[in-house]
């Protein structure tokens, strides 16, 4: 205000006219010093004013600054992550990070890095937001993987159970610190090498059944090392409506039946085994044994590689022992295993494109005559006898239908 009233007297000076100068100094009032008791009320009054405005407006906007600060800069910022074909989420650190030492302040509201969150705590998340939220609280950072620079003893220790007799593990430890999640879904590296983000991003379904089952073992039942992200990989392709939106860590499968969450098993997912959806893959690929992976002639229509049975399925000694026990002869129309694998090529039709879902299930409804009725169906190029014959990605026929589909020994697909 000083400045321009100086600026206005400058111009009044150098631009005001002679008489216009004699009037006005003819007319001004004498100066006048008003009293302190004049001048306290308004003073005193203007200081209440601005400290009011101060706790109301100011101070709130003030801590919603900061509160907007930490949620973008707090925490951990140097990372990347991303999910494979399987559901399994893996993050790393991008080059350069500063992963020796902890930032001043974290997220998400600026206080000090610490395990405090542990496995049974239900945040409102999914397995895959659980995973991002300790990393953004610096709990995959060097100090939270084994012992600090000050010689204190860190969480990593409580990730697993341990067999005090054999010092093998038995698996997770449900109640580890949060940092045990961080620290066992990070890779070494953002990009380059098999163990990289870019590489997991990247993983097919039939890549990611090499890289967590290639054993085709029903990995979901087992206690060891990757079952944490086994569990949260399956959990995340379902619901959680039922167990009020979300479940914890330790147990992330919300089950519909009972609406509790809990520690999925392999019989818990296999009512869906024949789904053409995220969790139909996921029960596939981690429960190959429970789906029907394993045995030539079940009722799995999905069981190509690409819909999550490893083709080691087609190598373990179960199924090898079934297919050469398969009589080298078509089934009869009737018989129940056949049906029970068009009832499924049914049901799983009818959850493709409009288009495909037509002539599969029109299809499949022509194969309930039996096996003689394959080489007088107008199929064009398409063969129903070998694997990746047709368009729809379904299991060959030639498993109930040796002798139409002209299998010899040692062909795929078919009696040994």
């Amino acid at each position: 205000l000083e400045i321009v009233l100086q600026i206005d007297e400058l111009i009044f000076a150098a631009l005001g006219s002679w008489r216009l100068k004699r009037l006005v100094g003819a007319t001004a009032l004498p100066a006048c010093v008003p009293s302190y008791a004049v001048l306290a009320p308004p003073v005193l009054g203007a200081f209440a004013f601005v400290a009011a405005l101060l706790v109301a407006h100011v101070q709130p906007q003030r801590e919603l600054f900061v509160k907007a600060r930490d949620a973008l800069c707090a925490g951990e910022l140097d990372f990347i992550y991303a999910s494979d074909a399987a559901g399994i989420v893996a993050w790393a650190h991008t080059p350069g990070a500063r992963v020796d030492r902890l930032e001043e302040r974290n997220f998400p509201d600026g206080g000090g890095a610490g395990a405090d969150l542990t496995m049974d705590d239900n945040m409102d998340w999914s397995f895959r937001e659980w995973t991002v939220q300790t990393v953004l609280r610096q709990l995959g950072r060097d100090h939270f993987i084994g012992v600090d620079a000050a010689g204190n003893a860190t969480c990593y220790d409580a990730c697993y159970l341990w067999d005090e007799a054999t010092g093998a593990t038995l698996g997770s430890n449900p109640a580890a610190p949060a940092c045990c999640l961080a620290t066992k879904t990070r890779l070494p590296v953002a990009a380059g090498g098999s163990w990289s983000v870019a590489q997991q991003k990247q993983r097919s379904v039939e890549d990611a059944v090499v890289t967590w089952n290639s054993g085709c073992e029903d990995t979901l039942d087992l206690q060891f090392e990757l079952d944490l992200q086994i569990r949260g990989a399956v959990g995340d392709a379902v619901s959680r409506d039922a167990c009020g939106g979300s479940c914890p860590p330790s147990k992330p499968f919300c089950d519909a039946t009972t609406k509790s969450c809990i520690a999925p098993s392999c019989s818990d997912v296999a009512r869906y085994c024949h789904d053409n959806d995220d969790i139909g893959l996921r029960a596939r690929l981690f429960c190959p044994r429970t789906c029907g992976c394993d045995d030539p002639r079940s009722s799995l229509v999905l069981a190509n590689p690409n819909q999550g049975c490893g083709r080691n399925c087609m190598r373990a000694g179960g199924y090898m022992a079934r297919l050469q026990d398969t009589p080298c002869e078509d089934v009869e129309y009737n018989d129940t295993a056949y049906n029970a694998y068009l009832d499924n090529w049914e049901r799983v039709g009818w959850t493709w494109p409009q288009d495909f879902a037509a002539s599969a299930v029109s299809l499949s409804l022509q194969l309930r005559w039996g096996c003689w009725v394959l080489p007088w169906l107008e199929l064009g190029p398409t063969n129903l006898c070998v694997e990746g014959g047709a368009n729809w990605p379904i299991r060959p026929l030639s498993y109930f239908c040796p002798a139409t589909c002209g299998c010899r020994a040692g062909d795929p697909h078919c009696p040994l």
